[in-house]
């Protein structure tokens, strides 16, 4: 991972932090990649069934190829590098699901996900002002304008529903062009209740259902063997 280097007596700038956040941000991409590969992953984001019609997408993370900096970062330019990024969903989602109208009818709906780069957290920063150090100039060159303070990258969660159709014959809807699909809820006419049988997995989301943590267990489980080594690499390169 590439660092900055600052020397005793240098007048620092703001590109020092700019960089020196830009290579951790490389650096953790890619060591997310040697571990996960570069598919779109799901990590968490459990749906729950939270009263009548509604459903709870819980935090989790996403991970998928993108831009380093999509856009301007403060006074870097943009940096189109991909690298595996996590958008963060870190506050629990409720979304409600109403029932068809129309008796022996039912609908699929879509629960999508995105990964998305915000600036957020406005604030009016202040600024030295060389003509006189001891008050700080509110906002650039005193003006009082607000400036977002924190690059976010979050999973952005949404819903889509399908047409209406008689029970058996419903479609499910696509995700939007830039979404992928998290799960599909389906609903019947006259349903006032959800449950996780209502529920189903978009097909083809990659959730991440097996931690690093529990891979030795599930090879002794799987294969039959009980003394796994804790280094998995030299086991698996001895011929097993």
């Amino acid at each position: 991972m590439d660092r900055v280097k600052v020397y005793p007596g240098q007048i620092a700038s703001a590109k020092d932090i700019l960089r020196h956040n830009r290579f951790v941000e490389r650096g953790f991409g890619a060591l997310a990649e040697s571990l996960l590969g570069s598919g779109q992953l799901i990590d968490g984001l459990a749906a729950t069934p939270s009263g009548g019609l509604n459903v709870t997408i819980g935090t989790g993370s996403v991970y998928e190829q993108a831009a380093v900096d999509p856009t301007a970062y403060s006074s870097l330019p943009a940096d189109a590098t991909l690298i595996l990024k996590q958008g963060l969903a870190l506050t629990p989602e409720v979304f409600n699901f109403p029932a068809p109208a129309g008796v022996g009818n039912a609908r699929v709906y879509l629960v999508q996900y995105r990964l998305q780069v915000l600036d957020v957290d406005s604030a009016v920063v202040p600024y030295f002002d060389s003509e006189n150090p001891t008050v700080p100039w509110q906002g650039p060159g005193d003006n009082g304008v607000a400036e977002t303070t924190t690059r976010a990258t979050i999973a952005d969660l949404s819903t889509k529903s399908g047409a209406v159709a008689a029970i058996g014959a419903t479609v499910a809807p696509t995700p939007d062009a830039g979404w992928r699909g998290l799960y599909l809820v389906t609903v019947q006419n006259g349903q006032a209740v959800l449950s996780a049988a209502d529920i189903a997995r978009y097909p083809g989301a990659g959730f991440i259902d097996l931690k690093l943590g529990a891979v030795k267990s599930y090879i002794e489980d799987r294969l039959g063997f009980s003394e796994v080594p804790g280094d998995l690499y030299t086991w698996a390169n001895q011929g097993r």
